[in-house]
């Protein structure tokens, strides 16, 4: 893993971070570390309920909506 490790002043790093009094002015030393990024939560979960499918539903559900609506509302 990569990383960065700088000695500097702290006057160089007060646009960047909040340095306490005790610190201003003074040498410290910055490191650098990339962390690890987790997955995205979508393509975690793609093909989770997978198992669940019924193959033989998904002819049946072409036209659901019409025939809902149909049902519900009589013919249009």
């Amino acid at each position: 893993m990569d990383y960065v490790r700088e000695i500097m002043n702290t006057d160089k790093l007060e646009k960047l971070f909040f340095i306490p009094e005790s610190l201003k002015n003074k040498m410290v030393e910055v490191i650098i570390i990339p962390i690890q990024e987790k997955n995205k939560g979508i393509a975690k979960l793609r093909g989770a309920l997978k198992k669940y499918r019924n193959t033989s539903l998904i002819k049946d559900e072409e036209n659901i909506w019409e025939r809902v609506m149909t049902e519900k509302y009589g013919n249009s």
